[in-house]
């Protein structure tokens, strides 16, 4: 996986997503996931998903559903099963619709046990059988996640990198990101073996590009750079299968340059403007849908 998260600084005056500005970025970049925020009390990101879907199935962009943990997000809340069921429908007329992710998610095991996963996805895998789930977990609470990596109920970790330096600072520190993906590749492997499933369960590195509501300091391009350089080795190594960035800010050019350089390319998107796609140093490609299969 390569991706991004968050329509930021890719959006019309009203909000609303600007869906051709935002895969021009995202090719600019060389990105090949994007995760659409299901943002609380807000139905018109989930209608910018379902716009999203055709253009980017044109453009060869897998894109996910991203979604808040309690019932946070619009339109369908706490109904999990529905919202697969609804991205499920999507996805089997579009395929670039690869799945849904689930925030804060190793805060709420008590909620999403592994038999609630396989509930959601199990009706979603009656309309779309390529669906997949995501879960974001943190280093800290990578036991809660045993019970539902062992039982296969979900597809992969999305994990978010942190390193508390004080109260109020997070990133600072870059050192260490390699022995976290050490370690969760040695849990999530162990864990896999255990319930006796076939195949290595991803883990994508997600990257903050953007401050926590909580943190006094804020990513830096230099400090966004290094997380995705060390999420690509550690990529190429075998250990994970790719990074994401959390919130990048696509008007700025220094963050920009810190996830990839842009270079032009001739194939278009759109008719009407030109497409930019990643050079051939791009970073390493790992398909999104190499997944254990939930179910």
């Amino acid at each position: 996986m390569q991706g991004d998260l968050k329509v930021t600084e890719a959006t019309l005056p009203d909000g609303r997503a600007d869906i051709p500005l935002l895969v021009h970025t995202l090719q600019r970049l060389g990105a090949k996931d994007f995760f659409q925020v299901m943002q609380p009390d807000n139905s018109e990101t989930w209608n910018d998903f379902q716009l999203m879907a055709p253009a980017f199935q044109e453009a060869g962009i897998h894109v996910w559903a991203y979604l808040f943990p309690r019932g946070l997000s619009a339109p369908y809340g706490s109904d999990y099963v529905t919202w697969g069921e609804q991205i499920a429908t999507i996805g089997a007329q579009y395929p670039m619709v690869s799945g849904l992710a689930i925030d804060d998610f190793s805060h709420d095991t008590s909620i999403f046990t592994a038999s609630y996963c396989k509930s959601i996805m199990n009706a979603a895998h009656a309309i779309d059988p390529s669906l997949a789930l995501l879960a974001t977990a943190y280093y800290n609470e990578t036991s809660k996640m045993a019970s539902v990596v062992r039982a296969g109920a979900i597809d992969g970790i999305l994990f978010p990198y942190r390193v508390q330096q004080n109260s109020t600072d997070y990133f600072q520190d870059t050192s260490q990101l390699a022995p976290q993906i050490a370690d969760w590749r040695s849990f999530l492997d162990q864990q896999t073996g255990l319930g006796h499933l076939s195949g290595q369960m991803p883990l994508v590195t997600m990257v903050y590009a953007s401050k926590l509501t909580y943190s006094t300091d804020s990513p830096t391009p230099s400090y966004v750079q290094t997380c995705l350089t060390i999420g690509t080795q550690q990529t190429a190594a075998g250990l994970a299968n790719g990074v994401t960035t959390y919130v990048l800010d696509k008007s700025s050019e220094a963050f920009m340059q810190a996830y990839k350089p842009p270079v032009p390319v001739s194939l278009p998107f759109f008719e009407n403007f030109q497409s930019v796609a990643p050079s051939s140093n791009a970073f390493l490609e790992i398909p999104s849908h190499f997944f254990c299969k939930s179910g």
